[in-house]
């Protein structure tokens, strides 16, 4: 992934003003994931549509990368919510065929907890790219939120057959499967998502939870201690590079 930033930077110096390469470099941005990447790939969306108002593939990032803003990193802020709504509104206007369009539009709706929206949207995502893991998991998600869980199941199933290796996925069927009293099931997933990705602290606290409920209280701590020094190490990360 880094290897992959820096050439597109490199690229991105070299022809400045080439909206598809800010896109580009921006969503790679976006998929490394976290709080200062997410907002790098939101300058890099923002100058591409600046070169090109009329690309809807960087409103539809700057769209979902604005509604990521609200749901993991600033909750309180609902102002992200209607900046996603905007520029997804725009990439479907410019380009009706783009699925992840529809998907930034469901991400709007689903945070405005307007769930049914969410669902349609996410699902022309997923009729006009069937392969689309991304609109799999979002409408799992919406699925999820409305107690749907053996279609919120179904939906991340697909999404980890299409991408195996996506810790997120793993830990969103988790939920379900617990949620779903399926608790064995949920272990293994969070398991799963663990060893992707060792630093995803909620997978470790997710995991607590389903050890509690078990009764297995001394793996359930072992866990729940694991998210917190996790948690810490990330806080102490960001203060370093300020």
């Amino acid at each position: 992934m880094d290897k992959k930033i820096a050439n597109l930077e490199s690229a991105v110096q070299n022809e400045s003003d080439n909206p598809k390469l800010y896109y580009r470099l921006a969503t790679l941005y976006y998929e490394k994931g976290g709080l200062e990447n997410v907002q790098k790939a939101v300058d890099l969306y923002r100058q591409s549509v600046a070169l090109d108002e009329n690309y809807a593939p960087a409103y539809a990032g700057l769209g979902v990368a604005y509604a990521i803003m609200y749901f993991n990193y600033s909750p309180d802020e609902r102002h992200w919510l209607s900046m996603a709504h905007q520029e997804s509104v725009k990439a479907v206007r410019l380009d009706p065929n783009l699925s992840e369009a529809h998907r930034a539009l469901g991400l709007s709706y689903s945070g405005q907890n307007q769930l049914d929206r969410a669902i349609e949207a996410y699902k022309e995502a997923i009729r006009l790219d069937p392969d689309s893991a991304r609109a799999h998991g979002s409408l799992g998600f919406a699925y999820f939120t409305k107690g749907m869980y053996d279609r919120a199941i179904a939906e991340y199933k697909e999404a980890i057959r299409l991408e195996p290796d996506d810790a997120t996925f793993h830990n969103n069927l988790g939920l379900a499967y617990l949620n779903n009293n399926q608790i064995d099931a949920a272990i293994s997933e969070y398991k799963k998502a663990i060893k992707i990705d060792y630093n995803l602290s909620v997978a470790h606290t997710n995991l607590g939870v389903a050890y509690e409920q078990k009764g297995m209280s001394d793996k359930a701590q072992a866990e729940f201690q694991e998210a917190m020094r996790l948690d810490m190490l990330e806080k102490q990360r960001q203060k370093g590079k300020r």
